[in-house]
């Protein structure tokens, strides 16, 4: 998670020192693993501080085996019951953490499709960003007119939700390089792809679309009775 978020080394999130931090460890010392301390502004962080991540206290394997269930699912929607199933763990705690990676999701402004993130993920984001125009035929062809005002609904569309397309995360092939090989490259590419999403977003704007997804009917309702399947009876 480190690589994925700090990929030219750890970054202070207080001061924004880079390679300025080391690791806290050693026989006599009772610290957690990650936590760093950073020389510049003498503080200490870890990979989480500053994301919607922060102060979680369920273990960065489990928040890996959420993304790794969210990129391999065949369902098209975010669920909680199988979740938990596959993660070994309450009810309550898999809705947390779903509810927090929706946060990062509705403030998601790269490109989207099911190869890059998975059928729940893209579904999600589809919903959460509103209808998209459709590109209609001009009316009369022969006219400039007619024909500049196509796309002109989506590009405002675009404008309004502040999409971009560098916005999109590229893997960097570090899941590749530390998973079993046997697993599917797509998969593991998923996973990439939406870890560095969560891990990119500011508490802060996780907060603002905490709020605004609170008032999603239809989300709320996913939370209650949605299952994830599983292909061919894996678990996470």
């Amino acid at each position: 998670m480190e690589a994925l978020r700090w990929p030219d080394g750890p970054v202070c999130p207080h001061c924004h020192a880079k390679q300025q931090s080391f690791e806290i460890g050693g026989e006599k010392q009772s610290r957690r693993a990650g936590l760093r301390h950073c020389r510049a502004c003498r503080r200490q962080f870890s990979v989480t501080v500053g994301t919607a991540l922060e102060r979680t206290r369920v273990s960065y394997v489990h928040w890996m085996r959420l993304a790794y269930v969210l990129s391999q699912t065949g369902s098209r929607t975010l669920s909680v019951p199988e979740v938990a199933e596959a993660l070994h763990m309450t009810y309550k705690t898999a809705a947390r953490m779903l509810e927090r990676v929706s946060d990062t999701l509705v403030t998601y402004k790269g490109l989207l499709d099911k190869k890059r993130f998975g059928p729940p993920v893209t579904e999600f984001v589809v919903k959460a960003r509103g209808p998209q125009p459709r590109l209609r035929f001009p009316q009369n062809p022969r006219y400039a007119k007619h024909r500049a005002r196509v796309g002109q609904s989506y590009v405002r569309w675009k404008e309004r939700l502040k999409l971009d397309a560098s916005a999109t995360p590229i893997p960097t092939g570090v899941l590749r390089s530390k998973e079993n090989p046997s697993l599917p490259q797509e998969n593991l590419d998923r996973v990439e792809r939406l870890l560095m999403v969560v891990l990119n977003v500011e508490q802060a704007e996780a907060r603002a679309a905490r709020k605004k997804r609170s008032g999603w009917e239809w989300h709320r309702r996913r939370f209650q009775k949605v299952r994830i399947r599983l292909p061919n009876g894996a678990r996470a």
